[in-house]
């Protein structure tokens, strides 16, 4: 933003609203939610009254600001949108009008997710860990800079023809990925299913060892600061996982599923639920806890670890995953069911043969 243009404090532009509503047992209320990081308002879901916990709630109206409370400090806010018009909120979700000869809403809907925004909002939030709350006044007492509002029209036009093309240029990636993947599976089941007809049956238990660090199946508690918590939604590409957006658990969990499990390099995470077949080799170490829908593979002397990373992803095991999790209506629960998978004996002289495979696919798959 321009250094030049004027700093005003946001409760010279922001009016909270007080507009509530007595809710009726029997009707039907849209509720909002705010997604984290600047993804901002969308619909929560369609309740009856008697089936909301609080019988008075915020009316929300379109173009009004609305902000977290809990998550101000990791960005959820944002503009309410046309369609969430009427929408209810709870105390916990703080509504306000815009001063709107003076701020456009679509400016303050592009200022709200940027980090000086958020970190204003970090600021002006206090309290104990996981009681801590943005103080209104203190968020309000906040500047931002305001330029005129034929200035903010310009800044959001520009903003906005530059978000048409990112999301341009994310529909024809997406495209290219998934003609890829197209082109993956074909090359994975043309190596795996067609050519292993010739080679020695075997069972994934006998290729690796499989090892649930989380037994339990439960999600942890969350942590502001700790050990990355490293889940599916966490891969990227065919080969990387993100630590920097993963979520963080504490201490005591890293070290507990530390005594069930300790990484090697060669090691294979490998997803158990949702999307069965998802999977990164560990080319590095370093300290962090796996979520429960992840196991590990280990594989044993003589298996090429990453020839085994392309073999769990080609439909000769995760179509016997999917088989298995339709029959017992569950995950993949217990590591004794993925060590049953029949597969080749990754053991034999195809391993070294085919390894060349692993390279033509992480090709392949790169857009």
């Amino acid at each position: 933003m321009n250094k030049q243009w004027p700093a005003v404090r946001l409760n010279q532009v922001l009016r909270r609203s007080n507009e509530t509503i007595e809710l009726q047992p029997e009707a039907k209320y849209r509720q909002i939610t705010l997604k984290l990081w600047g993804k901002g308002a969308v619909l929560r879901g369609i309740l009856a009254g008697a089936e909301v916990a609080a019988s008075r709630q915020i009316v929300a109206r379109r173009n009004q600001f609305i902000v977290s409370r809990i998550d101000a400090r990791n960005g959820a806010m944002g503009i309410v949108p046309e369609e969430l018009d009427g929408a209810i909120v709870s105390n916990d979700f703080p509504v306000f009008n815009l001063v709107v000869d003076r701020m456009l809403p679509a400016y303050l809907g592009w200022m709200c997710k940027t980090g000086t925004f958020v970190e204003e909002c970090r600021r002006a939030s206090e309290g104990t860990t996981n009681r801590v709350r943005l103080q209104e006044e203190k968020f309000l007492a906040s500047e931002i800079p305001l330029p005129p509002l034929t200035e903010q029209r310009r800044v959001v036009a520009r903003i906005e023809g530059l978000a048409d093309r990112i999301h341009e240029a994310r529909v024809l990636r997406q495209e290219a990925a998934e003609q890829t993947d197209v082109i993956l599976q074909s090359e994975l089941h043309r190596c795996f299913i067609t050519e292993e007809n010739t080679w020695p049956q075997s069972t994934v238990g006998d290729c690796a060892e499989i090892i649930d660090p989380n037994p339990s199946h439960r999600m942890p508690h969350y942590a502001e600061t700790g050990f990355p918590f490293i889940s599916t939604v966490d891969f990227e590409g065919s080969e990387d996982i993100r630590r920097l957006t993963a979520k963080y658990v504490t201490e005591d969990t890293y070290l507990e599923q530390k005594s069930r499990c300790s990484f090697a390099v060669g090691d294979i995470l490998y997803s158990r639920i949702g999307t069965i077949g998802a999977a990164r080799l560990l080319t590095e170490l370093w300290p962090f806890a796996l979520s429960h829908v992840l196991v590990v593979v280990k594989p044993k002397m003589g298996i090429e670890p990453r020839f085994l990373l392309w073999y769990l992803r080609s439909d000769s095991i995760t179509s016997q995953a999917s088989h298995a999790t339709r029959s017992i209506g569950a995950p993949i629960s217990e590591s004794n069911e993925f060590e049953a998978f029949t597969c080749q004996n990754l053991s034999s002289p195809n391993n070294v043969a085919l390894l060349p495979i692993s390279t033509i696919c992480k090709e392949k798959q790169t857009p």
